[in-house]
């Protein structure tokens, strides 16, 4: 015997024994576990992470919809007597079910929290379309629910969304052995299929750690991919049909049983990793092939990440016809597991890496002497540095906990932050690496009870490229989430990633959907949502300026929201997401209305300069100096989209100024119905620019004004802004010899770009909402925020932040320099009441916070 066959002898000779077996997930309800994935935990979570945080409160940016109707008592004796029996059904709205409701309120990892009162149980498909027939007739919202497993949130309401969980949908249909066709219905849990074609010598080909609590419809509405993905493949090509309900109750019957069906669009696809969003699937037709005879298992540890991917290669080329699954695990996920379960480890001393490799075939011998061949190799050339060979079953099951154990030694630690990516393989651990170097330069990882990190862990598998990336932590608090996001997302852009590899979008993700997708991708995703359910169409909204430093984040508030956004620009316009439109041509304006049909129009731009049109932000110098032009932009362009936007019945939010008013001392507040009396042609063209949109829209009450004070945030160079251009002037004035004069007697109130568009929005939804009752919604609006400061002081706000001085800025108190060409008011504070009385939040941000 060779000295490499030895080692390979040794490997074979069992080093796990069967008492370290871990049982398999026990097959379990969604109701009676709470949706945990594993059932074999018994410690309670750690201190902190025991109360759920309402998803509404952790995630602020996502509102109800204001169009969709509260559950109420009739609605609920609707849907007893539709489904008949109250096992079905669980009512919070006519009496107390808090305790019956929790779990279907809450995901497994606890982070996600609803506030539905009803759940509901179809049995079958006639059952959920008649259940979303009369949500859609009723506009009541719904979830999909199935096993509840997922990490992102998807499966768990946010507010009061009616529940509609798949439970008792749990019927195996047919299985035809001689095609390996299984059809079923979506509430089928994972591992009773599998357990079910395990008995007729096939296997379901999707294999998860929650195969216990996981519900077959669940994994095809999120793609899920699994273990062996790297053998089977995906979804997308093992489903051969599907049976679904839209949102108005129409059941798509498309449950083929066939291989080939080249008959016009696969609808089917479409519903894959959808999320439940343009449907409810209720049946799944999927391609099982037949279960191995001969499972091979081996396990065995690595000194780095280069040594992983050789190892990968090697496996590929040597084992590729058999070769079913490639996981790899770092060193800190190992220990996790280790103190979790109190098992030995089955190979001796510790490694920065492991590998678990799976191999399937017909014909065990030819296998082994395969997969033997392959340790040989690998040992030999120092590749792998240890390694054991599973001898039996137990041992399969034993070394594969190993693995699948990582989610639930987390689940003891408290919290997990959990990213499920895919990442170029030779980049594929370094973000673990980066993740948690900037942790820890950050101050937050550390071994005692100050810290809030534990730890950060990396697992996946390396046969599609999917690295899980976890940070547990004692609980969940927002100074981790922002020194992780969207941090981790802009990581995996750089390197032509994903930020879902397998598990969706849900809450988490949704708003960062751009790091994998461009403008014209999520449109045509909208456009899709809004062809299967017309009734939640998602609204359009056209953002005039939206190159500028307002039109930006006006731009980014609406398109958070769920809006189809369309922008206008002109020389930094980038087609197809920003059009290039000259707005002094009614022509080119009425085209820009049509095709884009929106149902508002948000007017960012303020004045044409003779190089670009410029954002809304403060232009009063330009102003100054070239009227004629000021007034093409500010009003007559504007009194034309006025017209055009009112004909057409399009709301028109129109951005004006604090600069209407004269800022005289002891004026401020301003209210909305204060006389205007601008002091400078910029004040005056935009109180012109008033005149005209509430003139032309009178008749229909579809004009409305909002007015705003001197703004600040992102800007793309600090020229932007009158407040971030301040910077300049600190960088400048650290030199004693500057001798720069800084204004410290006019009152400014800065405010952010960022707040101003979740207002522009917030106006949008309401006034869209009561369009029946315009005539009663005020049409002059004011937003600002409170914080009151000198030109100069913002600049002694900014070297404190920066850590400098400024002592060569002089403190002007000297008023207006009676010789400039435009005199600024001393004080136009606007008061926000009229916002305030229809409902409308005015929280501004922090100054010094946000910076």
């Amino acid at each position: 015997m060779s000295a490499s066959r030895g080692i390979t002898a040794a490997l074979r000779r069992a080093r796990v024994p069967s008492r370290r077996c871990l049982p398999r997930p026990s097959i379990v309800s969604i109701a009676a576990t709470n949706s945990r994935p594993f059932s074999v935990t018994t410690a309670a979570p750690a201190e902190g992470s025991k109360k759920i945080q309402l998803t509404a409160a952790a995630y602020p940016q996502i509102k109800r919809d204001p169009t969709f109707a509260q559950v109420t008592e009739e609605h609920v004796k609707y849907f007893k007597e539709l489904l008949g029996t109250e096992s079905a059904l669980i009512d919070g709205v006519t009496a107390d079910a808090t305790d019956d409701l929790a779990p279907f309120n809450g995901d497994w990892m606890r982070k996600y929290g609803g506030q539905t009162r009803l759940v509901l149980k179809p049995g079958n498909t006639q059952e959920v379309s008649k259940i979303l027939k009369y949500c859609n007739e009723h506009k009541l919202a719904v979830v999909p629910q199935g096993g509840n497993t997922g990490l992102v949130g998807g499966s768990v309401p946010v507010f009061d969304e009616i529940v509609i969980n798949t439970a008792r949908m749990n019927k195996i249909r047919s299985f035809d052995d001689e095609s390996g066709v299984f059809v079923a219905d979506a509430g089928v849990i994972l591992e009773v299929a599998d357990t079910y074609l395990a008995e007729r010598g096939h296997l379901f080909p999707l294999d998860l750690g929650a195969k216990g609590s996981c519900h077959i419809g669940g994994n095809v509405a999120t793609n899920a991919g699994g273990l062996r993905l790297l053998r089977y493949g995906s979804l997308h090509g093992n489903v051969l049909g599907l049976e679904a309900v839209l949102p108005d109750g129409t059941i798509i019957d498309s449950l083929s049983k066939l291989r080939k069906n080249n008959t016009g669009y696969d609808l089917k696809q479409l519903f894959i990793g959808a999320e439940g969003t343009i449907g409810i699937i209720t049946g799944v037709s999927i391609i099982c092939p037949p279960r191995a005879k001969a499972v091979n298992v081996a396990y065995f540890g690595l000194e780095s990440f280069e040594h992983v991917r050789k190892a990968f290669r090697e496996a590929k080329g040597q084992l590729s016809e058999i070769l079913s699954a490639f996981e790899l695990m770092d060193g800190r996920s190992q220990a996790l597991v280790r103190q979790s379960t109190g098992n030995k480890q089955p190979l001796e001393g510790d490694h920065p890496f492991y590998c678990l490799i799976e191999t399937s075939g017909s014909n065990s011998e030819h296998d082994i002497a395969k997969l033997e061949t392959f340790l040989e190799h690998v040992l030999g050339e120092g590749i792998v540095a240890d390694g054991v060979l599973a001898q039996d079953e137990t041992q399969v099951q034993s070394l594969w906990r190993w693995r699948e154990g990582i989610t639930e030694a987390l689940s003891h630690l408290g919290g997990t932050y959990k990213y499920d990516v895919s990442i170029p393989l030779p980049e594929l651990y370094q973000l673990v690496d980066d993740c948690k170097a900037r942790l820890t330069e950050k101050g937050l990882v550390g071994d005692d009870d100050s810290f809030p990190v534990r730890a950060v862990v990396g697992y996946g598998h390396m046969g599609d490229s999917n690295l899980h990336l976890n940070v547990s932590v004692r609980q969940y608090s927002k100074e981790v989430e922002k020194a992780i996001e969207p941090w981790v997302y802009e990581w995996i852009a750089k390197r032509n990633g994903s930020i879902s590899a397998e598990h969706g979008l849900g809450v988490a993700k949704k708003e960062f959907i751009g790091y994998s997708q461009n403008e014209t991708n999520i449109n045509l995703m909208k456009q899709l949502k809004n062809l299967y359910d017309p009734k939640k169409m998602s609204h359009t909204a056209l953002v005039t300026g939206a190159t500028g430093l307002l039109g930006r984040e006006v731009t980014k508030a609406f398109k958070q929201a769920g809006w189809l956004t369309v922008g206008q620009g002109f020389n930094r316009a980038k087609p197809p997401t920003i059009l290039k439109v000259n707005l002094e041509d009614p022509q080119e304006i009425q085209r820009l209305l049509d095709e884009s049909k929106p149902q508002v129009v948000v007017h960012c731009l303020s004045h044409l300069s003779l190089n670009e049109l410029r954002a809304a932000n403060r232009q009063p110098d330009a102003c100054e100096n070239d009227p004629e032009q000021a007034r093409r932009i500010n009003v007559e362009a504007t009194q034309s989209l006025a017209a055009l936007t009112s004909s057409r019945g399009i709301l028109l939010i129109y951005i004006s100024t604090d600069y209407v008013f004269p800022g005289v001392e002891g004026e401020a507040p301003y209210e909305t119905d204060a006389e205007p009396r601008p002091t400078n042609i910029y004040g005056q063209m935009k109180r012109d620019g008033e005149i005209a949109v509430l003139d032309v829209t009178k008749t229909s009450g579809l004009g409305v004004v909002l007015r705003v004070p001197v703004l600040y945030g992102p800007v793309e160079k600090n020229g932007e802004s009158a407040v971030n251009t301040i910077l300049d002037a600190v960088e400048k004035t650290q030199n004693p010899d500057a001798g720069l004069k800084m204004d410290d007697w006019a009152q400014r109130f800065p405010t952010n770009t960022q707040d101003v568009g979740r207002v522009c929005n917030d106006i949008a939804v309401r006034y869209i909402k009561d369009r029946k009752n315009l005539h009663l919604l005020p049409k002059i609006l004011q937003f600002s925020a409170e914080e009151s400061m000198t030109k100069y002081e913002i600049a002694q706000r900014f070297a404190k932040i920066l850590g400098v001085e400024t002592p060569g800025m002089i403190a002007n108190k000297q008023g207006n320099d009676p010789n400039a060409a435009v005199q600024r008011p001393y004080n136009t504070q606007l008061s926000t009441k009229a916002l305030k009385e229809i409902g409308i939040n005015v929280k501004a941000v922090g100054f010094d916070d946000w910076w």
